[in-house]
């Protein structure tokens, strides 16, 4: 009976280490944690600094970025193309194109200029609508 007893108080004690190092916590705990962002999360999470997807960052300001510009001067190989935003795109790209979508984050998630310059992240491209739909701004279903 001991040894039962012993077996119980290790494994009890082995869960709550568990819950500890891996942030579970029961649900009555976990209800009662308040979100903990400081200002800039939250602004970083609420604010919609590209609020036209794209065109927020691909137009001509002091220097000619539009889509057409960065498609027919970077990407090799593709044909000449006069697209002023995403939806001239979906010409010919099909949503759920995987080339072109893994071509777009490569090329985006992997720039300086748009992730630590500009603060650029997935809601540079993304925005999500009320039914939890994540979409690319300009393309909403």
């Amino acid at each position: 009976m001991r040894h039962f007893a012993l077996r119980i108080t290790i494994f009890i004690a082995i869960l709550i280490l568990f819950s500890m190092f891996t942030g579970c916590m029961p649900r009555a705990q976990e209800e009662s944690r308040t979100e903990d962002l400081d200002q800039q999360e939250r602004q970083l999470v609420m604010e919609d600094r590209w609020p036209e997807g794209c065109n927020s960052c691909h137009k001509v300001d002091d220097k000619d970025r539009t889509i057409a510009t960065y498609t027919n001067q970077r990407v090799v190989g593709h044909p000449i193309v006069d697209s002023k935003d995403i939806e001239d795109c979906m010409d010919c790209h099909r949503p759920g194109d995987d080339r072109f979508a893994r071509s777009l984050h490569l090329s985006h998630m992997n720039s300086r200029v748009y992730t630590e310059v500009f603060g650029g992240g997935c809601i540079g491209c993304h925005q999500m609508n009320d039914r939890g739909h994540v979409f690319i701004k300009g393309l909403e279903d």
